[in-house]
């Protein structure tokens, strides 16, 4: 055998060992987000873990947020912050947005708006989602930076315009009232209602006030009645309220029924409590 053919071998030889790394490395990172995306952390953490799949920039982040959440592993803020670091270094935005979301949060961090905003613009310059509602955030109530009402619908509107629904109702938000440019009611509907049946609650409860008064749309209390309903199964505190008083009352064509309101009263006066702690523990991020 010549030494031009032993040495071909050897090349083929290499070249089949490297496909072969590629395609396992590949196979442990797509069970890793399989398992992941199923909730079963244990068996995600078992491929998510193993050396090739751990060079691999989305499972750098997913298992920062992992240690960040206690998701099958033990609740470690430094350890997930390493995690999130590496996948930084490969220019991961995600990873770059759940940095700012430690320093939003001062979980892993010190809290501190400036900085999170900072990490924030990187990963939304990046086009990622999050990123981009949490800046039209810190522009809309000025967390870390001037509030600037321009800024907070331009960011809003790149992450709606990837249907992240709360940027959606917010986008909407500044349509209805004006802010940062022209009004527009009738857009402020439409977004509302892309919203609502994206599930956001604070839509649909917008939404319901709009069918209700008609002051976009025509009056229709029966989608007013359905909007306030599935608002309020997802605990939107003004949506309780609201059913009281309407079956307290007797509106929107629904027959008085006592029982019922004082129901709604006692489901909202809990979810208040609820949401009271809920922001003392955490706050903006």
């Amino acid at each position: 055998m010549s030494s031009k053919t032993v040495k071909c071998l050897v090349y083929s030889a290499f070249l089949f060992l490297a496909v072969l790394m590629t395609v396992a490395n590949a196979d442990n990172v797509s069970k890793g987000l399989m398992f992941y995306k199923n909730k079963q952390y244990s068996q995600a953490l078992t491929y998510l873990t193993r050396p090739d799949a751990r060079k691999n920039p989305q499972v750098q982040t997913t298992l920062g947020r992992m240690y960040f959440y206690g998701l099958g592993v033990k609740q470690d803020y430094a350890r997930a912050l390493e995690w999130h670091r590496k996948a930084v270094e490969q220019g991961s935005a995600k990873a770059e947005y759940r940095i700012g979301t430690m320093y939003g949060s001062g979980k892993g961090l010190p809290k501190d708006y400036k900085k999170a905003f900072e990490w924030y613009l990187k990963a939304g310059k990046k086009n990622d989602e999050e990123a981009q509602y949490n800046l039209g955030y810190y522009f809309h109530y000025g967390l870390g930076i001037r509030q600037d009402y321009e800024q907070a619908r331009f960011w809003y509107a790149r992450a709606a315009a990837q249907g992240h629904a709360s940027a959606i109702v917010n986008l909407g938000v500044f349509f209805y009232e004006g802010l940062g440019g022209e009004r527009d009611r009738v857009l402020a509907f439409m977004l509302y209602k892309k919203a609502a049946e994206l599930g956001n609650a604070r839509a649909q409860f917008n939404l319901a006030e709009l069918y209700r008064t008609g002051r976009v749309t025509s009056e229709n209390p029966g989608k007013a009645l359905y909007w306030y309903r599935k608002s309020a199964d997802q605990g939107t505190v003004k949506a309780m309220r609201k059913l009281a008083v309407i079956y307290d009352k007797g509106w929107l064509g629904q027959p008085v029924n006592k029982p019922l309101a004082r129901e709604w009263e006692r489901k909202a006066d809990a979810a208040e409590a609820r949401q009271r702690r809920e922001e003392t523990e955490s706050g903006p991020v």
